[in-house]
């Protein structure tokens, strides 16, 4: 479903040149669990630890722009994180903004 509607978005973007933003309520946690699902088995085979946040943060945005952005972050650390790289940890920090 994720690739369908990622197809559909570049679609769009390839037809306007631009690419509308869907704006919505998520929750980081659905995200980090799909992100999670299809890092799984190269986590496995390197055995690192996977350790995310237990809070159900929940933000504004783009719901594809964001998973676009931590599977970039994800597969980064992957490739240029070393054969030390023992866990990937994400996190959050608030502020008053």
């Amino acid at each position: 479903m994720h690739v369908a509607a990622l197809i559909e978005k570049i679609n769009v973007y390839i037809a306007t040149k631009e690419s509308p933003l869907k704006i919505e309520k998520i929750t980081i946690k659905d995200i980090l669990q799909i992100i999670r699902e299809e890092f799984s088995p190269r986590l496995v085979v390197r055995q690192i630890k996977w350790l995310e946040p237990e809070a159900m943060v929940e933000i504004k945005a783009d719901k594809l722009s964001i998973l676009r952005v931590f599977r970039n972050f994800v597969d980064n650390a992957l490739k240029y994180g070393g054969e030390d790289l023992s866990e990937i940890r994400i996190g959050y920090k608030e502020t008053e903004e």
